[in-house]
């Protein structure tokens, strides 16, 4: 390849600086043409200029001098440097053709390249974006539990407060109830002295010890009989009317230690009820 460019560089160079041996005659050996085959010689140029469309070479056969056979040599060359020259030319065309298919190649890899580089760069971009809003998302969760952590220990703090407070108020009641208790058993205590429930009999008939009977009374037998149950029934009245008055007095004390005790649980009941609402309150905010 490289020799045939050289020839056809040589060929396309000035005749000014050829080699001076290529238009040196040549030898009768070395020629492509000679007497001895001038028929021949003439008939191969004829038959590639009909080749190429090409007038052909007219000889009678009776004259072969040495400007024919000069003629005959230079086409002769004529069409060898032709041969080469298209020889050449199509090596140069498939080398054109294979690099002009390479450009288009690497043409159509540098695009689909610039369009994966540019669809790179936009899912860069995307994924860029991504993660400044999930860092943002970050951020704000952190605040979030962070405030939410504040407010736990907060409302932690609030509940031991409303534990212990609640926990004293009870203590506090309980110590009132105590208090109530023991002062219902003293209104009790007061209100029922150290004595036995009954009837105290008063005037007692006396027996007699010798004759082991009952005695009688002074007077006649109906009259005393009649004054002995007189007395047990005013007796018994009397303790009756006493018993009423200690049953109402106890009846009134224990309706007051009633509406004591009522109140008292009432005012507990507020209490608790208040600080679970408080507490509920406080969660939900």
């Amino acid at each position: 390849m490289d020799s045939e460019m050289s020839d056809v560089e040589a060929y396309l160079l000035p005749t000014s600086i050829l080699d001076k041996a290529a238009y040196v005659v040549r030898d009768e050996d070395t020629e492509f043409c000679n007497k001895s085959n001038l028929a021949n010689s003439i008939a191969y140029i004829n038959q590639e200029f009909e080749l190429l469309g090409l007038s052909c070479v007219t000889h009678d056969g009776t004259r072969c001098t040495s400007d024919m056979l000069f003629f005959i040599n230079r086409l002769y060359d004529l069409l060898t440097l032709y041969q080469k020259i298209m020889a050449v030319k199509g090596d140069l065309e498939t080398r054109n053709h294979r690099l002009l298919c390479e450009i288009d190649h690497y043409q159509n890899t540098a695009l689909r390249g610039k369009k994966l580089q540019e669809q790179t760069d936009r899912e860069l971009n995307q994924e860029r974006e991504k993660t400044r809003q999930l860092s943002m998302k970050y951020k704000q969760v952190c605040s979030s539990l962070k405030t939410e952590k504040e407010e736990v220990r907060r409302l932690t703090a609030v509940l031991q407060s409303r534990d212990i407070q609640h926990k004293h108020e009870q203590k506090k009641k309980e110590k009132e109830v105590h208090r109530l208790k023991e002062r219902l058993h003293q209104l009790l205590a007061d209100k029922v002295p150290d004595r036995k429930v009954g009837m105290d009999l008063m005037n007692v008939v006396s027996r007699r010890s010798e004759e082991g009977r009952r005695a009688t009374w002074k007077t006649g037998p109906e009259k005393q009989e009649e004054e002995m149950y007189h007395i047990l029934i005013n007796n018994y009245e009397e303790r009756h009317q006493e018993l009423m008055q200690e049953n109402g007095g106890l009846r009134d004390c224990l309706l007051s230690l009633q509406r004591e005790l009522s109140t008292l649980v009432k005012h507990t009941t507020d209490l608790s009820v208040t600080s679970v609402l408080d507490v509920s309150s406080c969660q939900s905010s």
